[in-house]
């Protein structure tokens, strides 16, 4: 199991990193518009975002696999941590008039299930199942934050410029 969670981080960061220039040699993407490389930094730093809280959930999994409720739940959150991305452009093209709506309840409503189900189940507030949605909605501001700022911008030009 952590083999495979191994090579999903490492084949994960391969594939973040190759995002935006596979987007610009398909033609998806023009590198000399600066409004679609500004858009395109977002998705780069929710991949990121992604993987660290994917690394972090799995090593909490790792370390914790004696405790199956932390276990299995830090499993699920970090599972649900790659979904944000996929469900803002499945929206996007479903529904493109609702803009970041969809995407944001059906990605917060698989923790607030989670909970649900935990609490249901266990007859008792979910402590780990509510620490994993703090951690998704955390990991999403965040992404959005830091790719807005000056040093988010330069960043994702600097990683576009060493690819060269």
């Amino acid at each position: 199991m952590m083999v495979l969670a191994v090579l999903v981080i490492v084949t994960g960061i391969q594939v973040v990193l190759d995002s935006t220039p596979r987007s610009i040699r398909m033609g998806l993407l023009d590198p000399e518009s600066l409004n679609e490389m500004r858009e395109q930094s977002i998705p780069l730093f929710l991949d990121l975002s992604s993987l660290v809280v994917f690394t972090i959930t799995l090593g909490i999994a790792f370390i914790y696999k004696s405790v199956p409720i932390l276990h299995r739940t830090a499993i699920l959150i970090g599972s649900m941590s790659f979904m944000v991305v996929a469900l803002v452009r499945a929206a996007f093209f479903v529904f493109p008039t609702f803009g970041l709506l969809v995407p944001a309840i059906l990605f917060f409503l698989l923790p607030i299930s989670l909970i649900i189900h935990d609490w249901v189940l266990l007859k008792r507030f979910p402590k780990y199942a509510f620490a994993g949605l703090v951690l998704l909605a955390l990991m999403v501001p965040f992404a959005f934050f830091i790719s807005s700022t000056d040093w988010g911008y330069q960043f994702f030009l600097t990683y576009l410029s060493g690819l060269d």
